[in-house]
């Protein structure tokens, strides 16, 4: 029986203009699996983590463990709060010796644990600073929905005690909403979640778009979701505007939110 994960992604992947993971999976569905590994060489309609993980049961099909236990991983960094790429990882480092059944289901609880932090509501995740400020609860909320509705993304997040991602893997931007409520929105992701919540912003990305481009998409997506939260409040009569997006590095202070998603790892800032 094949996991919720690959009925999900095979059921978006036949809807891409470009349905190749579709081809792919189906291929390792009817056992050719020469066929979908070829097939994986040139997937570019979901993001890597899923095309390593669809790889690694390849893999794991031909008994080839050790090779699967390297695309779980790579599968896990690119997506670390999926569970099913752990328990795969989990299993096939079990089937190597490397690691007992009981000793796999310590970690999997362990992770479970982990994962609760996601559970909070938005309401309760905003630090005392920000308890009182009703833009920034509605631009939390924002940022789930709109991942979902326009990028198909699904978006967990809880505050962080830092914003942990950065360097030349981030592609950062940021919005300023001022007036009657005043918010600074800053975000950094890697190349998947950026590129898909860009793209669903903008014109498509392609392929191999520059850094330049992403992060501009990136800055228009949370234009929008910073538009959309204006327009909330200013039914209630609060005035705010929005400055335009800024590129580049993360503004310094604020308050961080790890994102843990379908398409990527990100760091949503939030700053008075």
């Amino acid at each position: 029986m094949f996991s919720t994960v690959l009925r999900r992604l095979f059921a978006r992947a036949k809807a891409s203009p470009r349905p190749l993971f579709a081809d792919a999976f189906r291929s390792y569905t009817e056992g050719r699996l020469d066929e979908a590994e070829r097939t994986c060489a040139s997937v570019d309609d979901v993001p890597r983590a899923d095309v390593d993980y669809l790889l690694g049961l390849i893999a794991q099909a031909r008994g080839d463990f050790a090779p699967a236990a390297e695309r779980f991983a790579a599968a896990v960094r690119g997506r670390e709060g999926e569970a099913t790429f752990r328990y795969s990882l989990g299993e096939a480092l079990v089937k190597l010796g490397h690691l007992s059944e009981g000793k796999l289901g310590t970690l999997l609880d362990a992770f479970k644990t982990d994962q609760s932090a996601y559970d909070v509501s938005t309401t309760e995740m905003l630090p005392s600073s920000l308890k009182d400020s009703e833009i920034a609860a509605v631009s939390l909320d924002l940022v789930k929905k709109l991942s979902a509705r326009l990028a198909g993304v699904v978006v967990k997040m809880a505050p962080a005690p830092s914003c942990a991602l950065t360097g030349e893997s981030a592609f950062n931007a940021s919005v300023k909403i001022r007036g009657a409520q005043s918010l600074g929105l800053a975000m950094a992701a890697d190349l998947d979640l950026a590129k898909k919540l860009g793209g669903a912003a903008t014109a498509y990305l392609g392929k191999t778009p520059s850094r330049e481009l992403v992060e501009d998409a990136l800055g228009e997506f949370l234009n929008v979701v910073a538009g959309n939260a204006i327009a909330l409040l200013e039914r209630k009569g609060a005035h705010c505007e929005l400055d335009p997006p800024r590129l580049g590095q993360l503004p310094q202070g604020g308050h961080c939110f790890d994102l843990v998603t379908s398409a990527g790892r990100g760091v949503l800032v939030l700053s008075k």
